[in-house]
């Protein structure tokens, strides 16, 4: 389940990931903003919520992922989801930048290097 988490969250803080899929994804392979943060947001509460996953985490871990919740909660809702608005769009609005910022702050407490786990997908 860690590696779930570190995975979703790392989607979120990669800009190249999110111009890969998100902006030049194929109709079999792609990613949608929205989606991406409602699935982190769940896979969080579903660790959050059970004691024996919470249990493989530190402390420090469960505390960033309550920041990060936090601060995804908060874009989500900031950000403009009709479909007048582009993915290009979404992507460039301050919030979702510091979505990425958050996220890439909640993966330091995983020891996880966002450039690292990028190359890591290739």
């Amino acid at each position: 389940m860690k590696n779930r988490i570190i995975n979703e969250i790392a989607r979120l803080a990669s800009q190249k990931y999110q111009y890969d899929f998100v902006l030049n994804g194929t109709k079999d392979d792609y990613a949608v903003p929205e989606e991406m943060i409602d699935t982190v947001r769940g896979t969080i509460s579903t660790v959050l919520g059970n004691a024996i996953l919470l249990n493989t985490l530190s402390n420090s871990q469960a505390d960033a992922l309550r920041r990060f919740d936090a601060e995804a909660a908060r874009a989500f809702s900031m950000l403009t989801w009709n479909s007048d608005a582009t993915a290009k769009q979404i992507l460039e609005r301050s919030e979702w930048t510091e979505l990425r910022r958050a996220a890439e702050d909640c993966l330091q407490e995983f020891s996880v290097d966002v450039q690292e786990w990028e190359a890591a997908m290739k």
